[in-house]
């Protein structure tokens, strides 16, 4: 993405603030046509002071004050301006905007299929989406109060050189043209380095944020000296690039500064040689010696406004490349919106993770499984880690699509019904339940348009185990169970998650390791829990502890991607020596 495409991309991003994005640019251009008024008026003074002396008689003092008064004039309306211009800066820039581009990103981010997020972590998103909006609102804004002053003022200095003395005029133009070619060559040297840099600092970021996240694991292995050096080498290795990039960086600004001195001081001696010559008057000096000080702020502002380019631009880029992603999953405009009665039927379905094979070799995870789950049953999925047990519900909810073969419900295919509404009819239990830093009441009612009553939270409560600790809490139902549901233990984070997905009324219960993380007496508590909530519904128990499922009406046995065996435990642990083996493994007093 070229410079001239990300300036097209920010122009049609910001379409709703074109009218006040216009607005302020004529404020600014309209503050710099005073500063240059006001200097005619003040310059003309000067002209009057070199005809005559103050206290003289040939002294005109009432056009002086005349000139003065216009210039005082000038002055007053030029901060009623710039006080125009700052509540626009308050009000649009720095608030609606940056809500603008929140609202756009969050949106655009939901549009992602939950296959999309599970193969890149949100958060490598979020970085992109909070580093690339402040980018282009810092851009905007050095457009707006950086550039939009220097164009004016470079063509303002420009005019008023050229009225002075139109040979110095020109001095001044070519010496421009001069310094943008210098500007464009720093671009080019510094923009690769910007780049490395970057990435140092990304790897940073990412070792940073796991020794926050997982500090007392480090500490738990002792690794505290080693976690800290791996930071060390990396810091190491980015400050020396930021350095010696910097300060190849610093070195060239300078050089072009000092030639934006050179032009000035040039023209200044000049310009001192044809007052002597009686080419130029007093006031054409003041002039001359206001605007080549213009001309040399324009130029510093651009030299900083290119450097923050730089940095901003692959900010901006990564923000783009998020927003032109398409999500994986194609939905149909006109889908199918039957009711959902529960049952799901695998055909031929062959699967493997997109973005995670090694180049030229692809990992199938799922191998031509078929399955049929009727409306109401009660399935267990065991099998060791990687046979494709979470998988299988993820296709269920259509986080991805199969690459080959179709799973269906109600007779259609899923990729032909209303995803949302299918979606409304499955209740889900993760091992880690995501909890929010809200009420019982909020958590329990997220996936519903309102908040639930009191009568419908006690109803929930019997089926889900809630009701065995939600009384004894500060406020019931109405207290803030802290982020990540800090407030509450594991058992109890559990039973607020199964009463979420029993909130919905769905018709399909996915439980995926719901119990594996627990004690065996907040367990076997839980699962009493999933036992009450699944009556009359579809249910899918997918569990390394064989103990969850060995009530199931059947239990689908998975090896290598593939349906080794299907029946009720009793059969099972008599015809499948796989899952005898995995029995006599983990329930060996049972037996």
């Amino acid at each position: 993405m070229n410079n001239e495409d990300i300036f097209s991309r920010i122009f049609k991003l910001t379409k709703p603030f074109h009218k006040t994005i216009l607005k302020t640019i004529a404020i600014v251009g309209a503050i710099a046509a005073i500063e240059a008024t006001n200097s005619f008026f003040l310059s003309q003074v000067f002209n009057l002071i070199s005809e005559g002396n103050l206290i003289s008689e040939g002294f005109n003092l009432d056009i002086a004050l005349i000139w003065c008064s216009l210039s005082m004039i000038g002055v007053i309306t030029r901060i009623f301006f710039v006080s125009y211009r700052d509540k626009l800066q308050t009000k649009e820039f720095e608030t609606k905007i940056e809500n603008y581009l929140d609202q756009i990103s969050i949106n655009k981010f939901l549009t992602f299929s939950n296959g999309q997020h599970i193969n890149q972590h949100s958060g490598v998103k979020q970085n992109i989406v909070t580093m690339g909006t402040a980018s282009i609102r810092g851009q905007l804004g050095m457009f707006i109060y950086w550039l939009t002053p220097f164009v004016a003022n470079f063509t303002v200095s420009m005019i008023m050189l050229l009225i002075v003395n139109i040979w110095l005029g020109i001095y001044y133009i070519a010496g421009a043209i001069f310094l943008a070619h210098l500007l464009k060559r720093f671009h080019a040297n510094l923009e690769p380095n910007i780049k490395t840099i970057r990435e140092f600092r990304d790897k940073t970021s990412k070792i940073k944020s796991e020794i926050y996240r997982y500090a007392p694991f480090i500490k738990n292995e002792v690794a505290e000296t080693k976690t800290v050096n791996e930071l060390s080498d990396i810091q190491n290795n980015l400050f020396k690039k930021d350095t010696t990039t910097w300060n190849d960086a610093i070195n060239e600004l300078s050089a072009i500064r000092l030639f934006g001195q050179f032009l000035k001081w040039s023209s200044i001696f000049t310009s001192i040689y044809i007052l002597h010559r009686g080419y130029i008057n007093p006031g054409d000096i003041f002039l001359i010696f206001l605007w080549s000080d213009k001309f040399i702020e324009a130029v510093w502002v651009m030299t900083d406004a290119q450097k923050q380019f730089i940095n901003d631009k692959i900010n901006i880029q990564k923000y783009f490349e998020l927003l032109n992603t398409e999500t994986d999953i194609k939905y149909l405009d006109n889908p199918v919106k039957d009711s959902i009665i529960g049952d799901i039927e695998f055909k031929d379905v062959c699967f493997h993770y997109p973005n995670r094979e090694k180049e030229g070799e692809t990992k199938t995870l799922l191998n031509n499984l078929s399955f049929t789950i009727k409306s109401g049953e009660k399935i267990g999925f065991v099998g060791e880690s990687g046979s494709g047990k979470s998988t299988i519900a993820n296709l269920i909810r259509r986080a991805f699509d199969p690459q080959n073969g179709s799973i269906s419900t109600n007779g259609h295919n899923l990729k032909e019904i209303d995803i949302k509404a299918f979606l409304r009819q499955i209740g889900s239990v993760e091992q880690e339940v995501i909890l929010f830093d809200k009420t019982v009441r909020e958590n329990i009612s997220f996936g519903l348009d309102s908040l639930l009553t009191d009568e419908e939270l006690n109803a929930i409560a019997k089926l889900s185990g809630v009701h065995k600790f939600y009384s004894k809490l500060e406020k019931g139902w109405d207290t803030t169970i802290g982020e990540g549901g800090c407030k509450l233990s594991g058992g109890e984070k559990q039973r607020v998650g199964i009463a979420r997905a029993l909130a919905k009324k769905p018709q399909i219960l996915i439980f995926d390791e719901a119990t594996s993380a627990l004690d065996m007496i907040s367990e076997r508590e839980v699962q009493e829990a999933i036992d009450q909530s699944c009556h009359g519904k579809t249910a899918i128990v997918i569990a390394h502890r064989l103990s969850t499922v060995k009530d199931c009406d059947r239990i689908f046995v998975m090896k290598d991607g593939k349906l080794l065996a299907s029946d009720n435990h009793d059969n099972l642990f008599k015809t499948c020596e796989y899952y005898n083996t995995l029995v006599k493994n983990q329930m060996p007093k049972t037996i």
